[in-house]
């Protein structure tokens, strides 16, 4: 019987057999060959579809991370610093939008504690949000001028804050977003002086 060789790479084969001059082939038909892509591409849409889904979830979990430790830094360091005042010291605008105030920077010779900002005799800090989302800390002198190269930027993505006054003490409140993610937290203060 005479044998046909197989001459490079087929899906189909030539079997040897010659059986009444008909030649038998064997291989994947058109429709086998469609399920199998068709299987391939429904594994492959959910593997990907799964992993976009834990990119989104993961890109969401770092904004929320960075809005949130953004917001924490901003509303520590305005509580560190609005601990040291008085509430006689403290003056909170019409809105609650941004507050001015004063730390004691010293005593005189009667022991009396005298009230500034940054070591500075008669200045006053004041916290607000400017027009690119930051939360800034500046001072102002005793002419109620900002002073040049003290403004500082203490936290980013925010939206608003919130000075509500009580009778020794602060509420502050502070929102913040980004990419369609916000948040809002919160701190209460006491004055110590």
């Amino acid at each position: 019987m005479p044998r046909i060789k197989n001459h490079g790479f087929t899906p189909l084969e030539t079997i040897g057999k010659l059986a009444g001059n008909k030649m038998s082939l064997t291989g994947f038909t058109l429709a086998e060959v469609m399920i199998v892509v068709v299987m391939f591409s429904i594994i492959f849409a959910a593997t990907f579809d799964v992993l976009l889904s834990g990119r989104r979830s993961f890109d969401a979990s770092s904004i929320r991370y960075d809005i949130q430790t953004n917001a924490a830094l901003g509303l520590n360091n305005m509580a560190r610093e609005l601990k040291n005042s008085a509430s006689l010291y403290v003056d909170v605008d019409v809105g609650g939008d941004s507050i001015r105030f004063s730390v004691p920077v010293g005593y005189n010779q009667n022991g009396d504690i005298i009230w500034g900002a940054d070591g500075e005799t008669n200045h006053q800090v004041r916290y607000e949000v400017n027009g690119q989302n930051q939360l800034v800390r500046d001072r102002f002198d005793a002419s109620n001028s900002i002073v040049n190269g003290t403004t500082r930027i203490l936290a980013n993505y925010v939206d608003d804050v919130d000075f509500d006054s009580q009778p020794n003490g602060l509420i502050m409140n502070i929102t913040t977003s980004k990419e369609l993610l916000d948040e809002n937290l919160s701190s209460t203060i006491t004055f110590r002086n």
